[in-house]
């Protein structure tokens, strides 16, 4: 799984944001807050990245993800 170029397709997709990617064996983690996600459902955020990612999923590359989606003045839940 290549963090760097999951993290430039993030970045593009939700410009301005604070993206932090990681793994924890085939475990994603993805942390974003983007001004975007401002008055949006967390379904419809979190269907906002799996769009982002979702080929990855469909390779195999990408087998379990944990999003914090968030607007910059939101706590992580």
């Amino acid at each position: 799984m290549n963090l760097e170029s999951i993290e430039y397709e993030l970045r593009n997709a939700f410009p301005n944001s604070d993206v932090l990617v990681c793994s924890e064996g085939n475990l994603l983690k993805l942390n974003i807050k983007a001004e975007r996600f401002k008055n949006i459902a967390k379904v419809k955020r979190q269907q906002m990245v799996y769009a982002v990612i979702n080929h990855r999923i469909k390779t195999g590359e990408v087998h379990a993800v944990s999003i914090s989606a968030t607007s910059p003045n939101e706590r992580e839940q």
